[in-house]
């Protein structure tokens, strides 16, 4: 899923057709929300508007942001989903270290939905960034361009994403500022998860 805005037009021309064949050789159906821009804050936060409009009539939704590339064409999502190779790996994985790694896992999933378990919501890392399972911390290492979200069926996702988009302190208006803050805000959210959601929308 993707959304054309003025300033990254030229680059979605560009990384488009990739994502396209992508979608198309695995039978996924690729959606363009560009009709679905906020001109009132900043483009990439559209992207919350975007995955809501497609969440009830998927199972799954995968945004990817215009300056990316699928390198892997031949590996499906499904073996990023619950219950594909990726996870039972990293079960194994946690197994073999003992149950102080298996407990911190499961620990991690419940709270976060990114180790084991049944997340609705999976987030990618960058590099350059910080992730300590040990002490329950996601610092700086959560970026909003390439994530899988749950669909139909799923209310907490809903809530999550109607969250998101209500983080107006962290829109940034400035046009020569680089960032738009909607990545801030998703920080924001998962590592203060459960004062951010609260008990109506319990951490996943």
């Amino acid at each position: 899923m993707n959304a054309r805005a003025a300033q990254f037009s030229g680059l979605l021309d560009i990384t488009g057709p990739n994502k396209q064949q992508y979608a198309a050789l695995h039978g996924y159906r690729y959606v363009d929300a560009s009709d679905l821009l906020d001109r009132s804050r900043p483009a990439s936060w559209s992207k919350i508007l975007a995955v809501l409009s497609v969440l009830d009539s998927c199972d799954w939704v995968f945004w990817v942001d215009a300056d990316t590339l699928i390198t892997n064409m031949s590996t499906p999502l499904e073996r990023l989903l619950p219950a594909g190779p990726a996870w039972a790996a990293a079960a194994s994985a946690a197994t073999v270290a003992g149950a102080d790694a298996a407990d911190m896992a499961d620990a991690v999933a419940t709270r976060y939905g990114l180790g084991l378990g049944e997340p609705d919501l999976i987030l990618t890392a960058d590099s350059t960034g910080s992730m300590r399972p040990a002490t329950m911390q996601l610092c700086s290492c959560v970026n909003a361009g390439v994530w899988l979200i749950r669909g139909r069926g799923c209310a907490w996702c809903r809530s999550f994403l109607a969250r998101w988009w209500s983080m107006e302190s962290f829109i940034r208006h400035d046009p020569h500022d680089s960032k738009s803050g909607d990545n801030d805000a998703l920080k924001h959210m998962v590592a203060n998860m459960d004062r951010c959601i609260g008990q109506e929308m319990p951490a996943r």
